[in-house]
């Protein structure tokens, strides 16, 4: 199974490496091909993860992909599923709006596998707009909030995304 993960700039994309090599440990038949927005590269560092998976890993920018390329349709064909995780408010607006002035924004538009998103957004947005947008859109699917601790509350919250397994598992189960 070829997987496309987006990883964006909510705060827990500094577990990525961990979820990217729990991947490659527990789902070896799974290829992942990481894409990192500019914002997640605040909280991991492309190198850390292309380091621990040895698998290809681009950030979100058209520059960081091969002149002459077209990765959003190389990378919208090649993949069986994409998973975003985590899938940050402004992500998810985005790609619900239909912009796609990105890599990974147009590849999934351009796609027809199917698209996990595992929502994460700061406390006081009101997700059911987007996310009602995006689970009707025909080959997207949205996980559940989950609760985490909010360094901006102090508190707890449900708004954490929902664990990469849980969305790794979801994707496998869409393609069958």
């Amino acid at each position: 199974m070829k997987l496309l993960v987006v990883v964006t700039g909510a705060a827990s994309a500094m577990f990525a490496p961990f979820h990217l090599n729990w991947l490659r440990v527990a789902k070896p038949h799974i290829e992942p091909h990481v894409v990192l927005t500019e914002s997640a590269c605040r909280f991991v560092q492309p190198l850390a993860i292309k380091t621990l998976i040895q698998s290809r890993v681009n950030v979100d920018v058209w520059s960081d992909f091969p002149d002459g390329s077209s990765p959003h349709v190389d990378l919208g064909t090649w993949a069986d599923a994409a998973v975003v995780h985590p899938a940050t408010f402004s992500y998810v607006n985005k790609f619900a709006a239909g912009f796609a002035e990105s890599p990974s924004l147009l590849a999934l538009h351009c796609t027809s596998a199917p698209i996990v998103f595992a929502p994460s957004f700061p406390p006081g947005i009101e997700p059911n707009v987007w996310l009602n947008r995006l689970a009707q859109m025909e080959r997207t699917h949205v996980l559940p909030f989950a609760p985490a601790f909010s360094n901006g509350t102090g508190g707890t919250e449900n708004s954490a995304c929902g664990p990469f397994s849980a969305a790794v598992d979801l994707a496998e189960a869409l393609i069958g």
